[in-house]
Order: structure tokens, then sequence, then C-alpha cells
């Protein structure tokens, strides 16, 4: 929930010096009136719904309740929009609305009616009060009332207008927006649909890397061997020119296999599932030019969802030292404590790393707040680089 932009400050003497002041005042001058009318509406509604309920039943009086609560809460989170830029969100569901309107217009109205008394002393009663001298055309006792006037509009009237607005935006923030209860719903539903979508994306990795794995792999590796047995029973007499084009064609297809292979393994890893993230990183670690320290405690082991993404950050993060760090040695610890998977990588080279400069690292960063995890980067300049990481896995 958005927090208004126009507030009045405490102190009169800096409230004078803003738009906020008039702005405040508008809104509240504009919410007796806005009020009142809707006040009306409300009462003769419930007349008519009175009536309708006795003679043609509940349905009628469902079907034209609900879009005038509707209505009416669109119109006033659309003021409080508009003058305040306090962006107040809708409630779900027919009942919720009506429910809503109920109580926000039933608490509306003896607030706006503060509002009214409280304009009425903050600028009415001060500004007649300085007209005293003009009106009566003494230079007694009106000019008294002329200084008590001004005294109180500049040091009481900001005062009073501040504690009406904040009165207003509690009362619509509460009333008008959707019940706590509610909102708890929504988180928990947003976190389980989000929790779903990193499972479904997990799983549909794993597919392709079956798919390539069982299907494109192995075709290219049959081609291969057709391609060696082609080159046998040419033998030496063949021409020169179709020996070369078979065996470019073998080397091709042995680099295609090798990049397949890559590919594959960067989607997700057979032994990733098979023997878990300690084989998965001592594999990758294998291939790095840059001798890496592998230490992984990870029992019991934690979901598929949350290996993936360990596995995945620490192959981002090796390769940035393979590529840029100019490090002579990393470190990788991967350890689980209770519902906590804490995973760091380390290097001692030239440092510098930074999120913003479109190495990956961002990505593994929304990778991560996308199962509520925590990433945090040092890299001074001149090393060393340590990238810290935290995943729940308490599932």
């Amino acid at each position: 929930m958005a927090t208004a932009e126009v507030v009045v400050p405490w102190q009169p003497w800096r409230a004078w010096r803003t738009t906020a002041l008039w702005t405040a005042t508008a809104h509240l001058a504009i919410g007796v009136v806005f009020t009142s009318v809707c006040a009306a509406l409300v009462v003769t509604g419930v007349a008519v719904g009175a009536v309708l309920l006795i003679t043609a039943g509940a349905g009628v009086v469902w079907r034209l309740g609900t879009p005038m609560m509707t209505s009416l809460g669109s119109a006033e989170r659309a003021r409080f929009q508009i003058m305040l830029g306090l962006q107040i969100p809708g409630t779900d569901g027919a009942l919720s609305s009506i429910r809503c309107g109920v109580r926000y217009w039933c608490t509306r109205l003896p607030v706006s009616l503060l509002d009214l008394v409280g304009l009425l002393v903050a600028w009415v009663v001060p500004l007649g009060a300085m007209s005293v001298p003009i009106v009566v055309r003494s230079y007694g006792t009106s000019w008294v009332a002329f200084g008590c006037g001004l005294a109180a509009l500049l040091f009481v009237s900001p005062v009073v207008t501040r504690f009406l607005l904040d009165v207003d935006i509690a009362l619509a923030t509460k009333l008008l927006g959707p019940r706590p209860d509610d909102l708890r719903t929504r988180v928990r539903s947003l976190e389980t649909s989000r929790a779903g979508v990193v499972a479904a994306d997990d799983r549909e990795r794993r597919r392709i890397e079956r798919d390539l794995h069982d299907g494109a792999q192995q075709r290219l590796v049959a081609l291969n061997m057709v391609l060696g047995r082609a080159q046998r029973r040419l033998g030496d007499d063949a021409d020169p020119a179709i020996r070369a084009l078979l065996a470019e064609a073998k080397a091709n297809a042995g680099e295609a296999i090798t990049e397949l292979r890559e590919l594959a393994r960067g989607l997700h890893p057979p032994v990733l599932t098979d023997r878990g993230l300690d084989a998965a990183l001592s594999a990758v670690a294998a291939r790095l030019p840059v001798p890496v320290t592998i230490h992984v405690v990870t029992e019991p082991r934690p979901s598929p969802t949350i290996e993936a993404i360990a596995y995945f950050v620490v192959c981002e993060a090796l390769t940035n030292v393979a590529k840029h760090a100019n490090a002579t040695a990393a470190s990788v610890h991967v350890v689980r404590a209770t519902d906590r998977l804490h995973v760091e990588i380390r290097d001692d080279g030239v440092g510098g790393a930074d999120m913003a400069q479109g190495t990956g690292l961002q990505g593994l960063a929304d990778r991560v707040a996308g199962v509520d995890g925590l990433l945090s980067l040092h890299s001074p300049a001149g090393g060393p680089t340590t990238l810290q990481v935290v995943l729940p896995c308490a599932s």
C-alpha cells in the first residue's frame, strides 16, 4: 500500500512553505461535500432497499446495491489517489465491497462532521477575527482580535489541518481497503503460485535435458559412428577430397556432440539428480582452468528446485571467476543449517565485480529472490570476491 505523497509538516513554519497545506485543505473540503452526497445516496439506497426487500426480494436488492457500493468506494479511492497520491487497493468480491462500503460510510459521516468543524476552527474563525478591524473600524480590541486571528492562522491552522488529514488517511486505509485477513490470504496465494511457477520451470528444464540427451545427442553419436565406418571402408585409395570431407564431417559431428552435452549439462545435469550437489559441483570444478575447492554438506537433501538454483548459482559464479577474475584459486562452500542452505563462492582474483555490469549476477539475484532467498556480493577492487547466497529449504 502506497504512502500519501501529500504530507503536511507538523511544524507550522515548514507547512507554510509547501503546497501540501493547500492541497490537504482542498482535500478535506471536497471530502465534506462528497461525503454529504454519498451519505444521502446511501440513506436513500437503504430506504429503497428496504422497500424492495419486502416487495421484490433479496436478489433485486443485491443486484442494485452491489454496483452502488462498489462505485462509491471506487470514487472515494480515486479522490485519495488524485488529491493525495494515496493508492488504496480495492476489495475482492461483491460481499467484501458491500461490507467494506457499509463500514466506511457509516464511520465516514461523523468524521466528515469533525472535518467540517475543524476547517471552520482552522480557517474560517481566524480569518473572521482578522477581518474585525475592517468591519468594526476601531483601533481598540479589534486589532487584538486581528492579532489573535493571525497567530491562529499561522500556528494553529497547519497543525489542525495535519491532524484532520491523518485521521482521513487512517480511516480510508483501515476501512476502505481490504481487510488484513484478505491481504494475508492474497499473499499466501501469490506465494503458492510463485512456488508452482518455479517448480514448473525446473521440471521443464529437466524434460528438455532428457530430450536432448536421449534424442538429439544419441542421433549425433550414431551419425558420428556411421561417418567413422564410412572412413574405414573408403580405404587409402579413395579420392582425397572425399576423405577430407568425411573427416571434416566427423569432426563437426564430434564438436556438435560436445556442445550438446554442455548444453544439456547446463540445463540440468543428471548427476545432480542422481548424486546431489557434491558430485555435480565437483564435476563443474574439474572442467575449470582455475583450481576450485569444493565443500558440500547438505544432509538432508533440499528439494530439487533449491538444489537446481544452488547449482546454477555456483556454476555462474565459477564461470565469472574463470572469465573475469584472473584468480589463481577459488572455493565453494555449501552447507545446510536447519531450514537454510548457505552457499559461498570465494576467489582471490582482482575483484571489482558489480551486479550492474551485466555479468549474469543480476539474473542470479532474480532467480534467488524467486524463492525468497538472499544474495549478497562483496568484491572490492583488488579482491578477494565473495558471493553469498541463502536459500530456504524447509521442504
